[in-house]
């Protein structure tokens, strides 16, 4: 966790964004109390439709999920701590809109664990407030190399959604002494959820990952739960979620995990 402010200042088609503040957490954690910045950037914004950011951000890779302990998030690198220097390049057209990036890693990591990447995103609209997107990642480091290819969908009426992510992982070990080092994994999460009244969305969840699947069954996890959003009052948002977790490889299963988050913002 950290403590920030963000700020940011706009000069005719430019904007200037940054974070200030300190690492947060428990005692144990590396480099509490010290300055970070976790964000900033620069965006170049010519016209409505498209756009151009360098500096310091997170990956704009599939959903854009709040919660980065997803598997489709934490597992594949786009969670917490996740911000790397990128160039990227942002287009909107009439069928939908497409992102591209390129990826130095985050400098602050060692090199076998810093990834360099390109990447691609297309979401194509469809009726009312629902779209279908495509993502292609290439990423190497000096210890493995990876592909990641992603699905996603957010499928909507005026009271119901359905949401769901799916992404498939070729990463190879580039140390290996195997002559087929690589490893296929399968990461995905499927949300139902429905609005029976504003400002009320409960919903229900299921996460799954198979980060090896050639041995299925011990690389498996599960999680099924469910949550809701509410927004009482203007400016006040609160979240709560439970999930049954099971992770096949272990023998203490399952586990119970739940959050309840309060947003204040103006």
């Amino acid at each position: 966790m950290q403590n920030n402010i963000e700020v940011a200042t706009y000069v005719k088609d430019f904007v200037f964004v940054g974070t200030v503040g300190t690492q947060e957490g428990p005692s144990q954690i590396p480099k509490k109390g010290q300055f970070i910045s976790e964000r900033h950037y620069i965006m170049y914004q010519g016209d409505p439709t498209s756009r151009v950011r360098v500096g310091k951000f997170r990956q704009n890779y599939g959903i854009n999920d709040p919660n980065h302990t997803r598997f489709t998030k934490q597992d594949l690198g786009f969670g917490s701590y996740s911000e790397s220097y990128q160039l990227e390049y942002f287009k909107a057209l009439s069928l939908g809109e497409f992102v591209v990036s390129t990826s130095l890693g985050r400098i602050d990591l060692p090199d076998s664990n810093r990834e360099k990447n390109i990447f691609g995103q297309f979401t194509h609209y469809l009726s009312g407030k629902s779209r279908l997107g495509f993502n292609l990642l290439l990423g190497e480091s000096s210890r493995s190399r990876r592909s990641l290819y992603g699905v996603n969908a957010v499928l909507g009426t005026k009271t119901n959604i359905l949401r769901f992510e799916l992404d498939y992982e070729v990463k190879e070990d580039k140390l290996s002494a195997s002559n087929n080092g690589k490893n296929h994994g399968l990461y995905g999460n499927i949300l139902l959820g429905t609005k029976p009244f504003d400002g009320f969305f409960p919903y229900l969840i299921y996460e799954h990952k198979q980060s090896n699947l050639d041995q299925s069954r011990q690389s498996l996890t599960t999680s099924p739960g469910i949550g809701f959003q509410f927004f009482p009052i203007s400016h006040v948002e609160i979240q709560f979620e439970h999930q049954y977790r099971t992770s096949y490889a272990q023998k203490d299963n399952p586990s119970h995990r739940s959050f309840l988050v309060v947003h204040l913002y103006h």
